[in-house]
């Protein structure tokens, strides 16, 4: 009698963070990119793990301002704008000029209740 095997799962796959997409914008940006205050890619990279994500979203930004980037590198910085659970996400976006991205949604913070996070978002995006 022959066995019927199941198939084999596949791992789920986890989304994206901020931290992957400031990463992968990081990864466009001239080996030899630099600000004239002295960032470079290579020190944002080097401080990804240790540093609070806006403000090494800020110097990715400077950095794209400083440098010829694809436009997929804004795109990048655009969603990771938008996942970080800190940021008044509208707020930042009108001061960076970065329009929220299509098919992007902040997950809820443990502790934090959707109505709150809700009026957050409407007050940062003067709603």
């Amino acid at each position: 009698m022959a066995t019927i095997s199941k198939p084999a799962k596949r791992p789920k796959k986890r989304p994206l963070t901020a931290r992957d997409l400031m990463r992968a914008a990081a990864s466009l940006l001239p080996e030899d990119a630099g600000t004239d205050e002295g960032l470079s890619p290579q020190g944002v990279l080097a401080q990804l793990d240790i540093r609070v994500l806006d403000y090494l979203l800020d110097c990715l930004v400077e950095l794209g301002r400083a440098n010829s980037v694809p436009p997929s590198y804004w795109e990048l910085l655009r969603r990771a704008a938008w996942l970080l659970p800190d940021v008044p996400a509208g707020a930042y976006h009108r001061r960076h000029v970065l329009p929220r991205p299509e098919g992007v949604r902040r997950e809820l913070s443990p502790g934090s209740s959707a109505q709150a996070l809700l009026l957050a978002r409407r007050r940062s995006e003067g709603s």
